[in-house]
């Protein structure tokens, strides 16, 4: 599922390839990806406009056209973008397809179709509604500590939660826990303040590493555990067998000999 450093990613993307193109038109080829909006309506008021900017919050991306209307990009599991011109690159899982004047399109491709596109007057409004936490990249040591001093619960769990901080998931939360040398079901009660500046440098190193890495892991250093995350994976520090266990509904990969449970 695409985390902060993929919507970073797909924001960078987009802004080196498709701003400042007038639209000529929004070819919606499944609705079923809209929220709140018919591909109608969404064509319609898309038609003649630029894309000018866009901002990114958690694992959202917002993308502002001229006159103050905001595209709302959430890409899922499997959502992506795609800027080409042949109609033979079109990616085959395409969604919506944004088509400018300059007979360039951008697609939203998305496979098992969980993304959503909408559109919004204001973005503030629309973060305060979701009632989502400030963004994991925003974040500062005090803030961090005072997030984790106020809730009780797995390490793990109150790092996925997106109304405390947005844009860390599964895969990141693994990774930043095992820099850090916690086990992932240690209770935040249990770390000491030592132990919680660590993490926050952790959080903030990973996932500025994986931006620059384009969140490829291919990209990423052998010595992180996303290489080595699954069945059979071996710990890149010690060389031990990876543990799995499932934490507030979520799988958590991590070695049980690095990141000891602290109590």
């Amino acid at each position: 599922m695409p985390e902060l450093p993929d919507v970073e990613t797909f924001k960078r993307y987009l802004d080196r390839t498709s701003l400042h193109q007038r639209i000529s038109g929004v070819d919606v080829r499944s609705a079923y990806v809209l929220k709140g909006i018919p591909g109608s309506e969404l064509a319609r008021r898309l038609k003649g406009r630029r894309f000018e900017s866009s901002r990114r919050h958690g694992k959202h991306l917002f993308v502002r056209a001229n006159g103050d209307l905001w595209l709302r990009l959430h890409f899922g599991m499997t959502g992506s973008l795609q800027y080409f011109r042949h109609k033979q690159q079109e990616p085959k899982h395409t969604r919506v397809l944004f088509v400018f004047a300059n007979a360039h399109c951008l697609a939203f491709e998305d496979q098992r179709m969980f993304g959503e596109i909408g559109l919004l007057k204001d973005v503030d409004e629309f973060l305060k509604k979701r009632a989502l936490g400030p963004d994991a990249l925003d974040v500062d040591l005090k803030e961090f500590k005072d997030i984790l001093i106020k809730h009780r619960g797995a390490v793990k769990t109150i790092l996925l939660n997106q109304k405390l901080i947005a844009g860390i998931g599964n895969i990141y939360v693994d990774e930043i826990l095992f820099r850090a040398r916690i086990h992932p079901a240690t209770q935040v009660s249990a770390l000491k303040e030592k132990t919680v500046a660590k993490l926050f440098r952790a959080a903030c190193d990973i996932l500025k590493k994986a931006i620059e890495a384009k969140a490829d892991a291919n990209l990423m250093p052998k010595s992180w555990l996303l290489p080595h995350r699954g069945k059979g994976g071996r710990c890149p520090r010690c060389g031990r067998e990876l543990k799995s266990a499932t934490i507030g509904g979520r799988t958590a990969w991590f070695c049980a000999h690095c990141q000891k449970r602290m109590s």
